[in-house]
């Protein structure tokens, strides 16, 4: 302090970068933690997957991301193995009971397309994440076409799938 009781600037200036740096340090640690744990997490998709495969007997042979998943429509009309948390039905929302029944938001907004495989039987999957923008989302599996037929290649090639069917 001066004789005047005035704190000199410098003293000044170093108090405020402590107050500024200190919080400022604590929140980058703090993401960085949470960005390195959520890249370790298993995605959900995934999960459901291996769960339904482990419930069935079947072997997860490969899974790839559609690029184009806007593509799968309503008008594909493969049917649901597996719903998620929501029980879905192809016409307009309604009670059964004390479930909730509502129609599918196509398009889903993410795609997976993937191959299992029981008893030597290979078979293709896809893993859809839908969601209405509001309350209901999740994802659910529908069973794809026959394997090596026309609806399958073209299934695959419409969602930019890039599963190897040749090398099976």
């Amino acid at each position: 302090m001066d004789s005047l009781g005035r704190f000199p600037l410098k003293i000044m200036i170093n108090r405020l970068v402590k107050l500024i740096a200190i919080p400022f340090v604590i929140v980058i640690i703090t993401a960085t933690t949470i960005f390195a744990a959520e890249a370790q997490r298993t995605p959900e998709w995934q999960i459901l997957l291996k769960q339904y495969a482990a419930n069935h007997n079947l072997a997860v042979v490969d899974s790839v991301r559609a690029g184009q998943p806007y593509n799968f429509t309503g008008e594909l009309d493969y049917p649901l193995v597996l719903p998620s948390a929501f029980e879905y039905t192809a016409d307009i929302t309604y009670q059964q009971s004390d479930t909730y029944m509502i129609a599918l938001p196509y398009p889903p907004e993410q795609v997976r397309c993937a191959l299992v495989e029981q008893s030597g039987k290979r078979m293709l999957l896809f893993v859809n994440y839908y969601s209405d923008g509001l309350w209901q989302n999740g994802w659910v599996i529908h069973q794809g076409p026959a394997l090596f037929s026309t609806a399958a290649t073209q299934s695959l090639d419409r969602l930019g799938c890039d599963l190897p069917l040749n090398s099976l």
